[in-house]
């Protein structure tokens, strides 16, 4: 594997996790947005619909920690050579 191959890998890792990281912040953000937004009303069943949002947004922001894990190690690698 070329030089140049490695490089545009260690930067779509770094791009996809610094993506995934941001979307899944958004979508907590999102989350807490709402369940405060609801705090004093009735009926708030819509903490409990929106948990999707919670935790398919903490499982982005793993996946991107994950992918810019797996850059570090690529950029550290390549940086022995």
């Amino acid at each position: 594997m070329t030089n140049r191959s490695k490089s545009v890998r260690a930067l779509a890792l770094l791009l996809m996790g610094g993506i995934l990281i941001i979307t899944g912040a958004v979508s907590v953000g999102l989350y807490a947005f709402e369940a405060w937004s609801v705090a004093g009303a009735a009926d708030q069943s819509i903490v409990f619909w929106m948990l999707p949002f919670l935790l398919g947004g903490l499982l982005l922001i793993g996946f991107g920690v994950t992918l810019l894990v797996f850059w570090r190690l690529l950029a550290k690698a390549e940086s022995e050579r």
